[in-house]
Parts: structure tokens; C-alpha cells; sequence
């Protein structure tokens, strides 16, 4: 489909990885992570656009932060676009932190809209909404032997409450346990 050799903006793109798919007016829009070779350079989320989705066009880098971003999680909600990328610390020395950007021109214009988590790792973020309440499971950044899970009565301007059962996973399979989701 996509190989790190399609994103023409960057010479030096390691590998494309976290693909996420969003359909909008008949066109599937595929966010990654693009990460590159060089031990300074964080990761970026780049784009791709396709009408019958086999063939894919590079569209280009959509978020570029300073921190290392990576597993693009596109969704909608209330008619609204939204990412919440894993703006992983690690080996950056940044500080750990949950945000979420929203679609000022979807799918290429983004802006920060909140920080609900901040100081704790918050690994691939995954959010969904179940009778009104929001969920977010996340990966422990610092082990991977966890999957967190936090709540919130909106997706923006709510407290987020880690659950009373969280960790849902505590051992070192937790992360395949989530892949298998």
C-alpha cells in the first residue's frame, strides 16, 4: 500500500507504521506515523489519499511536533474530527501527556484543543464513547505491562478519572491483549 519510500517531503524516512483510516465524502484518508532514521528526529503523522482504497497518493505531514508522535487514532464525533496521536516521551525527555487536536480543515489542518492528561503516560490512546461516557485504554509507557483505562463524562473540558479497575491487563502480554481488541 504505502512504503516509507512514498513520503516525498523527507529523504530520510526510516518506515511508516500506526496506519488509521478515515472515510469523508467518498475518500479514504490514511494517517501514519512516519519515522525517520536520524536518532534526533522525532516522528511525525503524515497522509495519504485514495478513492477506491488500493491506490494510495502521499498527501504529506500533517502534525510535526518536537516529541516523537506516533499511533494517529482519527475518529469523529458530534460532526468533528479528531486525532489523538501518542505523543510518546520516552528517550525525549518531554513531559508525558494526553492531547487531542481538532480538524480546522480536515484532514490536513489540525490544532491543539486539550491537554486532559498531563504527567502520565498515556501509550497509543485509544478513545471510544459508550452510553455517554468516554473511554480512553492506554499503554504504559514506561513497562508496556499495563493497559490503563481512564473516563470522562465529554471528550473535551471533563476531568478524566483513571477507572477503579484499572490496569484491565497487568501482564507482559498486554499489549498483544490489546491488539487483539
Amino acid at each position: 500500500m504505502l512504503t516509507a519510500g512514498d513520503v516525498a517531503d523527507r529523504e530520510d524516512v526510516h518506515y511508516v507504521a500506526d496506519p488509521f483510516v478515515a472515510v469523508a465524502d467518498g475518500t479514504s484518508h490514511l494517517f501514519f506515523e512516519a519515522a525517520y532514521e536520524a536518532e534526533d528526529a522525532s516522528p511525525v503523522v503524515a497522509l495519504a489519499s485514495s478513492d477506491d482504497g488500493l491506490e494510495w497518493t502521499y498527501e504529506g505531514i500533517v502534525l510535526d511536533e518536537r516529541e516523537h508522535l506516533a499511533y494517529p487514532a482519527v475518529f469523529r464525533a458530534d460532526g468533528i474530527w479528531y486525532i489523538t496521536p501518542d505523543k510518546a516521551t520516552y528517550d525525549y525527555g518531554g513531559v508525558p501527556e494526553f492531547r487531542i487536536y481538532r480538524a480546522d480543515s480536515f484532514p490536513t489542518d489540525w490544532t491543539l484543543v486539550e491537554r486532559p492528561i498531563d504527567g502520565e503516560y498515556v501509550g497509543d490512546p485509544t478513545l471510544f464513547r459508550r452510553d455517554g461516557t468516554w473511554y480512553l485504554l492506554s499503554v504504559e509507557q514506561d513497562s508496556v505491562h499495563g493497559t490503563r483505562l481512564h473516563y470522562a463524562s465529554s471528550l473535551l473540558g471533563a476531568d478524566w478519572t483513571e477507572h477503579p479497575a484499572s490496569p484491565v491487563t497487568t501482564s507482559f502480554e498486554a499489549r498483544s491483549a490489546r491488539d487483539r481488541i
